[in-house]
C-alpha cells in the first residue's frame, strides 16, 4: 500500500520547525539551500500521465495560466522543470501522510493527487535520506511565529518574485531592507484581470537567466505558483539560497483574496507589520 510505502519512507522525519531552523543556519554561513512546497497543484502535474487524467491536469493549467492551451510538448516539459526542482530542493515540505486517506473513507479529489503527488516521489526516487522533510504549511507557521523574520534580519541581498509590489514595498519598509530587487509576476488566474497569463514561457525564461546573474549570495523569497518550485532551484543551484513562501505575499499586501478566505479570519498575523514586530 501507498500508505506503507511512505511511512517506510519518512519515518519519523517530519519536522517543520527543526527544517526551518536548518534553512536558517544554512542561509546565515551562506550555503546553497532551496525549500519548496509541495501539495495536490503540484501533484496534479507532476503525476501526469501515470497517475493523473489529461482533463485534471489541463483543468489546473486553467487555473494557473489563464485560457491558454498547452501542447503536449510543453507540459511534459514543465514537469520535468518542477521534476527536476523538487529533486534539487535540500528541504521539501510535502502533504502528510494523513491527507493520502480521508477518516470517511472516500478518495476525494484532494487526497488523490495527494496520493498521485507522493507516488510520483516515491517512483523518482525523491524522498532521500539527505532530505529534510517538513509539513506543507510551514509557510504559514513561520510567518504566526515570527520566524521568517530572523531571515529578513540577516544581511543578505534579496530577490522577491511575486504578483504584488505592494507586498514587497510592506517587507523592505517593515525590515528597512536595502539592498534587494523585485521581480512581478503575473497572477494565478482567480486574482487576475487578464485571461491569458504571459508568466509562461515568456516571463518565465526571463526571471530564470536573471537568476543565474545575481550577486554572489543572495536569498530568494518566493511566492509564484507551481513555477515558484523553478525559481527556489534555479537560485540554488547558482549556488544562493531560496524559499517557497507562497500565499504569505497575500498577507503582506494586506489583499488576501476571497479564493483564500479562510486566511482572513488570521488576517492580522499574517500581515508585514505583524512580522516585523519584536516580540
Amino acid at each position: 500500500m501507498l500508505e506503507a510505502a511512505v511511512d517506510a519512507a519518512i519515518g519519523a522525519r517530519f519536522d517543520g520547525r527543526g527544517l526551518f531552523a536548518d534553512f536558517l543556519s544554512r542561509c546565515a554561513s551562506r550555503q546553497p539551500a532551496g525549500l519548496v512546497r509541495l501539495g495536490d497543484g503540484e501533484g496534479c502535474l507532476i503525476g501526469y500521465p501515470k497517475y493523473v487524467a489529461s482533463n485534471l491536469l489541463r483543468a489546473q493549467l486553467g487555473r494557473w495560466f489563464g485560457a491558454r492551451e498547452f501542447s503536449e510538448q510543453e507540459i511534459m516539459r514543465l514537469r520535468s522543470d518542477v521534476i527536476s526542482a523538487v529533486r534539487d530542493a535540500t528541504h521539501l515540505c510535502l502533504p502528510t501522510p494523513s491527507r493520502l486517506s480521508p477518516s470517511d473513507g472516500k478518495l476525494t479529489k484532494d487526497a488523490g493527487l495527494v496520493r498521485a503527488l507522493w507516488q510520483t516521489l516515491l517512483d523518482e526516487g525523491i524522498v532521500r535520506p539527505e532530505i529534510v522533510i517538513g509539513e506543507a504549511s510551514l509557510h504559514l507557521w513561520i510567518q504566526r511565529q515570527r520566524k521568517l523574520a530572523e531571515l529578513f534580519r540577516q544581511n543578505h541581498h534579496f530577490v522577491f518574485i511575486t504578483r504584488s509590489a505592494a507586498a514587497v514595498a510592506n517587507i523592505v519598509g517593515a525590515f528597512g531592507l536595502r539592498d534587494y530587487e523585485e521581480h512581478i509576476v503575473p497572477a494565478e488566474t482567480w486574482s487576475r484581470k487578464e485571461p491569458v497569463s504571459t508568466h509562461y514561457p515568456g516571463r518565465y525564461n526571463e526571471i530564470r537567466e536573471r537568476l543565474t546573474n545575481l550577486p554572489s549570495y543572495s536569498l530568494g523569497i518566493v511566492g509564484a505558483g507551481i513555477l515558484a518550485k523553478v525559481y527556489v532551484a534555479d537560485m540554488m543551484r547558482a549556488g544562493s539560497a531560496a524559499v517557497d513562501v507562497g500565499s504569505l505575499f497575500d498577507g503582506w499586501a494586506n489583499d488576501i483574496p476571497a479564493a483564500r478566505k479562510m486566511l482572513a479570519a488570521d488576517g492580522e498575523r499574517l500581515t508585514a507589520a505583524y512580522l516585523a514586530k519584536e516580540e
